[in-house]
């Protein structure tokens, strides 16, 4: 609510002329109604909505986490506003604010929240991007599905603030970024949280190469990790790479990535540290986790595509001495051995309106013994679960 003084509407209509008079502000967005059907209990935020993968059977003779769960949400709602500014040091400026109402939390659900808020900087041969948004490894290759929840996860999730330089040839087809990133836990039910990052004293860093020529774009993602588990204690260093591309003809798009990284908890993936206890001795060490996804939609109107993905958690990198005791609250999935999904889409567009189905078949398959390097694998007697999720999305852009 504005402030009643009438002084302060004086300084903010100066204000908002003084900007709007030396930049171009374009605002859009859209409205989008969420109407989602899960056939059991999931692992998820944002009452269901934030879906990852099936919950485990629950213990006892009732399995509870048979329940079906419904849900109407409107929180997906987006706003963004582009700016096109004047030239500064003889680079073309243009800045973008986005948010929705997801929340940062379930407590916060239809609370507006930053999704990405960056200046860049544009020159010849090199680009300028500080402020917030998607970190390296989600990149500009991502499914197309119609869920909120692009993939994950199988697909690397994560906004950072951060400092990226971009170096690219002439016909722009060659981009070299190198970053340095903050790690932002917005989904921090699972994981040590961005403290310890942040106390690490060192920023993470990225780099990405990607080439573009024709229909065919591909590249490679490098990400290095620093993080301080106990506070006064060591540095861990952690890192992911992931490959990807992109196939974009008149007629059908189709994109791919691969990834394996450590501690990938805070990209919203299987994994995260692991607390080892021996005698008075404690360390973290990294859960790996792979995964692997594909994704091919036509051009046609309506438009059908289908999203196909796995991931599988690979625990530590090295077995744990003997008398370890292990604990496992700080990783996302700790007993899930892998995780498939396909889901299969119908986006239709007319004029500013759109409308879309999707259909998800979610597996997760909950292990009850560990390997040596304590990486969950299914016994005999383990059964996978799979949800079955229907979601039909209402869009009205602006």
């Amino acid at each position: 609510m504005f402030p009643k003084n009438p002084l302060f509407h004086v300084i903010f209509a100066i204000l908002l002329s003084s900007i709007t008079a030396n930049a171009q502000i374009t605002l859009g967005g859209y409205v989008k109604l969420d109407g989602i059907y899960d056939s059991r209990q999931t692992v998820s935020a944002r009452e269901g909505h934030f879906h990852l993968y099936p919950a485990a059977r629950s213990a006892g003779a009732t399995d509870t986490n048979e329940d079906n769960n419904i849900l109407l949400a409107m929180f997906q709602t987006r706003v963004f506003g582009k700016i096109q500014a004047p030239d500064a040091l003889g680079a073309k400026v243009s800045g973008y604010v986005e948010g929705d109402f997801f929340g940062a939390t379930d407590a916060t659900v239809s609370h507006y929240v930053l999704r990405h808020a960056y200046m860049k900087m544009d020159w010849a041969s090199k680009e300028v991007l500080l402020g917030q948004t998607w970190s390296p490894l989600f990149g500009s290759v991502f499914p197309g599905t119609v869920n909120f929840s692009t993939g994950m996860p199988m697909q690397p999730f994560s906004r950072n603030p951060q400092m990226a330089l971009t170096l690219k040839n002439k016909e722009n087809s060659l981009r070299v970024t190198g970053s340095i990133l903050a790690q932002r836990d917005a989904f921090s039910e699972v994981g040590l949280g961005a403290a310890v990052q942040r106390r690490s004293g060192v920023p993470m860093a990225g780099l990405d190469i990607m080439h573009a020529k024709g229909k065919l774009t591909a590249g490679a993602t490098a990400l290095f990790r620093p993080i301080k588990p106990i506070a006064g204690g060591e540095n861990v260093n952690t890192g992911a790479v992931s490959a990807y591309l992109k196939y974009n003809t008149p007629k059908i798009i189709l994109q791919a990535r691969s990834v394996l990284g450590e501690d990938m908890g805070d990209h919203v993936m299987l994994g995260g540290m692991a607390k080892l206890t021996n005698g008075t001795t404690v360390s973290y060490k990294a859960f790996e986790t792979s995964s692997a996804w594909v994704d091919v939609a036509n051009k046609k109107n309506p438009s059908v595509g289908v999203f196909a993905g796995i991931t599988q958690n690979g625990g530590l990198k090295e077995a744990p001495v003997a008398g370890t005791v292990m604990d496992y609250s700080a990783i996302r999935g700790s007993n899930i051995e892998n995780v498939w999904r396909v889901s299969p889409r119908l986006v239709y567009n007319s004029g500013k309106v759109r409308l879309a189905a999707e259909y998800e078949a979610t597996s997760a398959m909950y292990a009850t013994t560990r390997d040596a390097n304590m990486a969950p694998v299914a016994a005999s007697t383990d059964k996978a679960v799979i949800n079955h999720r229907v979601l039909l999305g209402a869009y009205l852009f602006f």
